[in-house]
C-alpha cells in the first residue's frame, strides 16, 4: 500500500514486480482510493508484462493498493 498526493498529475504508470521472484506480475489489480474515506477513484489491471497506465487523475490524496491473487 502506497500513500500518494496528485498534484498537477494527469497518469501513473509502472511495473508490477515481485522482487522476491524477479518476474513481473499480469493482471494485477492497481486501485487508487480516496485517503479521506477509502472509496475506489480509480483502477487498472498490469498488462502481461507487469506494465500499467492510470490516466486523467484528479488532484487530491490518495491509498495506492496493488492486489494478484496469489499474494
Amino acid at each position: 500500500m502506497f500513500f500518494l498526493h496528485a498534484q498537477n498529475v494527469t497518469g501513473i504508470k509502472g511495473t508490477i514486480t515481485d522482487t522476491l521472484n524477479k518476474q513481473n506480475l499480469p493482471k494485477a489489480t492497481i486501485s487508487l482510493l480516496s485517503s479521506k474515506d477509502s472509496v475506489l477513484k480509480y483502477f487498472t489491471r498490469s498488462k502481461t508484462n507487469g506494465d500499467f497506465i492510470l490516466e486523467n487523475i484528479n488532484n487530491g490524496k490518495y491509498i495506492m493498493l496493488v492486489t494478484y491473487p496469489t499474494y
